[in-house]
């Protein structure tokens, strides 16, 4: 709410989506079998990233 009121509600809104996909995304590869070329750090670490960038922008409303 507070972010559209001050006219950046798209880009809340667009960061929480981010944000909950990269988790999803993050879910997804944690249920994934440790053998499964998919399931690597990098590819880990960099939903993680994801999903903290964009609550970092989030906060920033």
């Amino acid at each position: 709410e507070y972010a559209s009121s001050i006219g950046q509600g798209k880009a809340a809104s667009r960061a929480v989506d981010v944000c909950l996909r990269a988790l999803e995304d993050l879910n997804c590869l944690l249920r994934k079998l440790p053998s499964d070329a998919l399931l690597s750090p990098e590819a880990m670490r960099n939903n993680i990233t994801n999903a903290l960038e964009a609550l970092e922008k989030y906060y920033q409303f």
